[in-house]
């Protein structure tokens, strides 16, 4: 089941397109080069995680260490939920 609308996911994309780019891919460490070059580019990524966990995350507040399938891999977000859009604060490939 869904629990954010397509356009609330539209915000989510937006926002860690504006400010969080930096910080997820410019990362070695988060390896997540695979899956943007599988998924032809960043905010095509942020775009499959968000949905990917689009009812796996709760209504308001932190989340952490949450687990979604994406494209074959197991991709792990932290982040917040406010005023109902899903905020991701980092994601990683273990």
């Amino acid at each position: 089941m869904t629990q954010f609308s397509s356009s609330t996911i539209d915000d989510a994309v937006a926002y860690a397109m504006k400010n969080k780019v930096t910080h997820v891919f410019g990362k070695a460490a988060h390896n997540l080069d695979p899956l943007v070059t599988k998924l032809g580019g960043q905010e095509n990524t942020f775009r499959a995680v968000l949905n990917a966990a689009n009812g796996k995350l709760p209504v308001s507040g932190v989340f952490n260490n949450v687990s979604v399938n994406v494209g074959g891999y197991n991709v792990i977000i932290r982040g917040s939920v406010v005023n109902g859009v899903p905020k991701i604060g980092t994601m990683f490939i273990p």
